[in-house]
């Protein structure tokens, strides 16, 4: 397979051809070839069916990169070292708990897997909205599954197209603070400010008890200097039959 394909036509036309709703490239190059173990841009698709633009090393890395060449019989032995490795990480995978009593301790774990999917290339795919959407309310849960049959149905993005538990599409974080829960009756309050990509952001979470434990109810987001948005609002405004 070796210089058999090369990306030359731009981030832009990649996402454009396959719909790709979040770039996490940066400023990508162009790859006049592209070799096996070496990384390149290529679109995923996240556990909801949303198609993301990412780097990634692709064919069978090598599994231990700087150290002394393993011999391998064959490519399948290769194959089932990667699969342990893959493995050994998956403890590292389940840290967020969706369960954890606590609403605070509960988005500590949220933001601290996305801080650590920056430098950790495996835990990328688990840093998404869905840690939200599996702690969604009913009446939030409703207004998700909406916008996911929309996306599946126009093979696009519908009303959201950013990750709204970073306020973008791209994070870099820095300066996370999470609150202590605000609660009053059946109601919690929870809010998280910090910095991605140089920008100020403050997301205000709100819960609802349900069936004896704290679900997401709606989010308040705020970017800089921009207007709060409430995502409950707005899936609930998107007209889906455009």
């Amino acid at each position: 397979m070796c210089n058999l394909y090369s990306s030359t036509n731009g981030q832009a036309t990649i996402r454009g051809l396959f719909r790709a709703r979040h770039d996490r490239t940066g400023d990508l190059p162009l790859f006049p070839e592209q070799l096996p173990d070496r990384v390149a841009p290529i679109v995923r698709t996240k556990p909801l069916g949303v198609r993301q633009l990412v780097m990634a090393r692709w064919g069978i890395p090598c599994p231990r990169c700087g150290e002394a060449p393993v011999a391998y019989a064959n490519w399948m032995r290769a194959a089932a070292l990667a699969g342990g490795l893959l493995t050994a990480a998956a403890p590292v995978l389940a840290q967020v708990n969706a369960r954890e009593p606590d609403p605070a301790v509960w988005l500590r774990q949220v933001y601290d897997l996305y801080h650590h999917a920056e430098k950790t290339p495996w835990l990328e795919k688990q840093a998404n909205d869905s840690l939200i959407v599996k702690r969604a309310s009913r009446s939030l849960a409703a207004l998700f599954k909406k916008n996911d049959e929309c996306e599946v149905e126009q093979k696009g993005v519908c009303a959201l197209d950013w990750d709204f538990v970073v306020d973008g599409q791209d994070f870099k974080l820095s300066n996370i603070k999470i609150g202590a829960p605000a609660v009053a009756g059946e109601k919690a309050t929870v809010a998280v400010t910090f910095t991605n990509l140089g920008v100020r952001c403050a997301n205000v979470y709100y819960f609802v008890r349900e069936d004896g434990q704290w679900k997401v109810e709606d989010i308040e987001t705020k970017t800089g200097s921009d207007a709060p948005v409430r995502i409950a609002k707005l899936l609930s405004d998107y007209d889906y039959k455009q």
